[in-house]
């Protein structure tokens, strides 16, 4: 029988690292201390248009994300289904699935909570006094809604690749984990030299995403539903 979905400690320590991470920042205030940092009175945000962190990072690292979900996404439905077991096929409908509903759920965030980025505050160029989503003037300001961090999200969301390859290839999921939030973090700090997020933003990102899956992964992988799939031939269990 295969065996039921359970959180391993690599996911626990990951989130209570981003926890911590979002104390300390929250504590020193690291959001405005890395923002003052990189910000230049005289230059503005000198890497917000810049070809590295705008075209590569974020417009090609975006795009070619999309381009991997949708080869992925065609390759499941047209590959022949008597080539993989019921089991594997379930398996890579809750990946593509969780990969979705992962960005969606950063992007209803974003939508419904009021925060704006570090180029529209005034200490940092914009016209804005800085006003968390708690105590947003939402009458006398128009929100950029840009908490969570939307683009490290997209990496961010494919943490899923991990729940997945830990149940089907576990020897790889490190890998796989590590990669993702090289990745993830990579996409984030981008965007913080280009004055679009803060650190916080990304921490609750990667939060949001693992959350969503630990999720997702605990109610397709049920015991009960698995009792419905046979002991597939691949080496998950290794």
């Amino acid at each position: 029988m295969v065996k039921k979905f359970k959180v391993l400690p690599e996911i626990y320590i990951l989130m209570a690292v981003a926890v911590f991470a979002l104390t300390i920042v929250e504590f020193f205030q690291l959001d405005f201390v890395f923002a003052d940092w990189i910000y230049q009175p005289t230059n503005s945000w000198l890497y917000q248009d810049h070809w590295f962190t705008n075209l590569v990072i974020h417009r090609l690292g975006k795009y070619m994300l999309i381009l991997l979900y949708l080869i992925l996404l065609i390759k499941f439905f047209f590959r022949e289904k008597s080539q993989e077991s019921q089991f594997d096929r379930y398996g890579k409908i809750v990946f593509l699935s969780s990969v979705l509903l992962g960005t969606a759920c950063v992007s209803t965030l974003k939508h419904y909570l009021n925060a704006d980025c570090p180029w529209d505050l005034l200490q940092y160029g914009g016209n804005k006094p800085f006003m968390s989503f708690f105590n947003y003037d939402s009458i006398s300001f128009s929100s950029s809604h840009c908490f969570p961090s939307g683009h490290a999200s997209s990496a961010f969301t494919w943490i899923s690749l991990y729940f997945y390859t830990s149940i089907y290839y576990p020897k790889v999921r490190l890998k796989i984990l590590a990669t993702l939030l090289i990745i993830g973090f990579g996409f984030g700090l981008s965007q913080q030299f280009r004055g679009a997020h803060f650190i916080s933003h990304d921490l609750y990102s990667l939060l949001v995403c693992v959350i969503v899956n630990i999720v997702i992964y605990k109610i397709a992988f049920r015991k009960t539903k698995l009792l419905t799939f046979q002991q597939p031939n691949s080496d998950q269990n290794q």
